[in-house]
């Protein structure tokens, strides 16, 4: 059934039709953080994959944007926990293929409150050492 799928032509129409599906994904995706995220967040474009990054702010600690998104609802990743040594930028790595359209603006809302509330929390931390 596999090879005669392939032979007439389907699997290629499949591939075909999947990368316009998640091409548009994609773009709709970045178009949306560059709008509602862009002075917080810069995306690392890339032409496939079901995964982009987003490299936050020099001096922004990952982990704690990506508990500070969980408790808001919203599921990323600390691109620092995918290195062994240092971890040259902080970033996250974001879920592109798995979040309804309808679902995105709200998501990245969320994730915004936790990128200012983490920087807000750790400007409070330097205030209080310094005081």
């Amino acid at each position: 059934a596999m090879a005669e799928f392939i032979a007439e032509g389907h699997f290629v129409r499949h591939i075909r039709r999947m990368r316009q599906l998640y091409g548009a994904r994609r773009a709709y995706f970045a178009e949306a953080v560059r709008r509602e995220l862009g002075d917080w967040l810069q995306l690392n474009e890339a032409e496939a994959g079901m995964h982009v990054v987003g490299w936050l702010p020099d001096g922004v600690d990952d982990r704690a944007v990506v508990a500070a998104a969980q408790q808001r609802q919203v599921t990323v990743k600390a691109l620092s926990s995918h290195y062994l040594g240092q971890c040259p930028r902080p970033g996250l790595v974001l879920g592109v293929m798995g979040v309804a359209e309808t679902a995105v603006v709200p998501a990245l809302a969320r994730l915004r409150q936790a990128i200012e509330s983490t920087i807000c929390e750790a400007g409070k931390q330097v205030y209080n050492e310094t005081v």
